[in-house]
């Protein structure tokens, strides 16, 4: 599973490393909500996006303040 704010670092590596073995594993985007991932159709992170339900709003000294909906 990948978790992520935004582009994935390294995409381009991470697709040349997982292309042509997709019966060895399932791969995830964990994503904000409002992070749409934009990659070809031919890539192994095509279709794989999982939004999260919950918007990280601020943090103040290390606490966060979540909201929830």
């Amino acid at each position: 599973m990948f978790l992520t704010r935004g582009p994935l670092p390294l995409l381009p590596l991470w697709e040349r490393f997982f292309k042509g073995h997709g019966k060895y594993f399932s791969i995830y985007v964990h994503t904000d909500p409002g992070y749409v991932l934009n990659v070809s159709s031919g890539s192994p992170f095509y279709g794989r996006q999982i939004p999260s339900k919950v918007w990280i709003v601020s943090t103040l000294y290390g606490k966060f303040v979540w909201i929830l909906h």
